[in-house]
């Protein structure tokens, strides 16, 4: 019964998926291709943006070690606008210094002639007075 009742009986009606059905089954088959093509795309902007930010920091160290070096060449010109200031000032006392030495060097070598000449005059005037005595006696 159940056989004749099937063979005899209309066929169920048909479930239509059709076009749509396999318009899924194609989205699905290309979606991991898709996805990847995305995330792929993601990456190279990522890319992209890092080149450019380490580029910008690249820059911005290379200004940076210019102004510094700048900084310090100033600071060396002025450093070293002090140090030939001080060094003419030194130069200035080094050369008074040595006039204050030869001039003392002057008055020693004066002193000692005076010291032995005066000297020589009491030994002189001794001797005279020495003589005088013997030529006495």
């Amino acid at each position: 019964m159940t056989a004749a009742k099937m063979l005899f009986s209309d066929p169920p009606k048909k479930k239509e998926f059709g076009l749509d059905f396999h318009l899924v089954q194609f989205f699905f088959c290309c979606l991991p291709s898709y996805l990847i093509t995305a995330v792929y795309m993601v990456a190279q902007y990522a890319r992209y943006e890092i080149r450019r930010m380490e580029a910008e920091v690249e820059v911005k160290k290379k200004k940076d070690e210019g102004e510094e070096k700048a900084k310090g060449l100033e600071a060396n010109a002025s450093k070293e606008s002090e140090e030939a200031a001080s060094a003419g000032e030194l130069l200035k006392v080094k050369d008074r210094l040595e006039a204050l030495e030869e001039a003392f060097k002057e008055i020693v070598v004066e002193k000692k002639k005076l010291s032995s000449h005066s000297s020589e005059e009491s030994n002189k005037s001794e001797k005279v007075e020495a003589m005088k005595s013997i030529s006495e006696k």
